[in-house]
């Protein structure tokens, strides 16, 4: 009951004008293949393979064939819950209309990550540390940063990624036995969209 009084809340607040998606952006997605589960993607190109001898040999000639596949492509996936953890604001220019946001382009799902680059440490909580991207944003005139925080507070955030896998990375745990381990990746773009109007909050276009 609780998430449908919320839907009906959002549906009541006016949509904001919010500017299009950039035309750079928008080539870059209609090239890319989506990616319907990063959980099943990152799974596929990790591979999970056991330790039976002949099962694995199997298992990892398929992952093999799957790296070699991906690797080079470009991919689109959306994502919805994690955007606003991912993602803070970091200031508003009068002068500009624009807005700051810092991206942690660490995307997590069942346990395994595709990450910006190759990550080279580990933080105190065991999670690999990635540099943060910044995103920058010119806001539609009308819209104040009080109207982009009410869209992450209210959950009404999408982020739309677009990647091109480079490889597996392997680190140590801390303290204990074992890996952390993930797919790096190169960002070609990042896009946080309003989910109701599709309206364009930020977008981030590799160079």
């Amino acid at each position: 009951m609780r998430r449908l009084g919320l839907v009906v809340a959002l549906s009541l607040v006016p949509s904001l004008a919010f500017a299009e998606a950039s035309p750079g952006f928008a080539q870059l997605r209609d090239r890319a293949q989506p990616v319907e589960s990063l959980a099943s993607f990152l799974s596929k190109f990790m591979g999970d393979c056991g330790t039976d001898v002949i099962g694995r040999r199997e298992c990892m000639k398929k992952v093999d064939a799957f790296r070699k596949e991906s690797i080079g492509k470009s991919y689109y996936l959306i994502l919805d819950d994690d955007a606003q953890q991912l993602v803070q604001p970091r200031g508003f220019s009068p002068q500009t209309h624009e807005m700051e946001f810092a991206l942690t382009p660490f995307f997590e799902s069942a346990g395994l990550s595709l990450t910006h680059g190759q990550p080279t440490k580990l933080d105190a909580q065991g999670r690999p540390v990635i540099p943060l991207i910044r995103m920058v944003s010119k806001l539609n005139d009308g819209i104040m940063p009080m109207d982009v925080d009410r869209v992450f507070r209210t959950g009404n955030v999408r982020m739309q990624v677009i990647f091109k896998p480079l490889g597996v990375w392997k680190l140590p745990k801390r303290g204990k036995k074992g890996f952390v381990e993930g797919v790096k990746a190169q960002l070609l773009g990042v896009r946080l969209s309003e989910a109701r109007s599709g309206g364009d909050v930020a977008t981030w276009l590799a160079r």
